[in-house]
């Protein structure tokens, strides 16, 4: 009985471990060398590492939010990506990596919005916390608010994971934060949001390419027709002036002559 359920428990680990690569698979279309997904190239490109960090990262089933946030730390503090990793897979949360990598846990996540939008879920907690510590006007803690703050978490890792997609989503496309919060509150997935942003600017430019290509290669065309014709135009001319022979026959001197005159 124990080598039957030893072996039902080695099945079970190899169909969830099939899943989890399935899973890993769906990540995103792979675009890039090596199988980068297209996520991982919008990361690689916004967070500025090699993408070898990101199929890394992918490779070992990160959400891909939580490679989002990892790197967004990493940029922030300095500290390896491979280290953050290994606090996060150690079941660190976010908010005390945060704290870890001696960042401001509540002002490194802020994104300025207008004071008259009153964002709802998944940012009316964060926002609302934001509302009563305004950034930039808080008082100097004391030791103890300070050592409070250590071991009450403000934020959870949703909290995090949103306002730092926020963050990339606005500032890499070009989008008003609340306009981006607001289609978070109508149900949008940032992994949504962002594939339809790289699809839009590569197709945008195959396009461009298809329209443009075309046009460059019949313009040179054209100037090697033309190009052509100058040199026989040329070439002409100058046998012409050899013999003796002009065009224009009524002008003193010239015209084409006869070979018994």
């Amino acid at each position: 009985m124990r080598r039957l359920a030893l072996v039902a428990a080695a099945a079970s680990w190899f169909f969830l471990a099939g899943a989890a690569e399935a899973q890993t698979m769906e990540f995103g279309m792979k675009v890039g060398p090596g199988g980068l997904s297209e996520i991982g190239f919008v990361y690689s490109e916004y967070y500025r590492v090699q993408p070898a960090v990101v199929m890394d990262l992918e490779r070992r089933q990160l959400p891909e939010d939580d490679v989002s946030v990892l790197l967004f730390l990493s940029q922030q503090s300095g500290m390896a990506p491979a280290m953050i990793l290994k606090w996060r897979v150690a079941g660190d949360s976010w908010w005390v990596i945060t704290q870890r990598l001696r960042l401001d846990p509540v002002a490194v996540y802020y994104v300025p919005i207008p004071d008259h939008v009153h964002p709802g879920p998944p940012y009316g907690k964060a926002y609302g916390h934001y509302r009563t510590h305004p950034q930039g006007k808080q008082k100097k803690s004391s030791l103890r608010d300070a050592a409070e703050q250590r071991q009450a978490s403000v934020f959870d890792d949703n909290d995090i994971r949103n306002l730092v997609q926020l963050r990339l989503v606005s500032g890499h496309y070009g989008y008003r934060a609340e306009e981006v919060m607001q289609r978070r509150e109508r149900g949008e997935l940032f992994n949504g949001m962002i594939r339809t942003e790289y699809d839009r600017k590569h197709r945008k430019s195959s396009l461009r390419e298809a329209v443009q290509e075309p046009k460059r290669d019949d313009r040179r065309e054209q100037r090697s027709r033309e190009d052509d014709r100058y040199e026989k135009d040329r070439k002409k001319d100058k046998k012409d002036k050899k013999h003796g022979r002009y065009e224009d026959d009524d002008h003193p001197g010239k015209g084409k002559k006869n070979k018994y005159d």
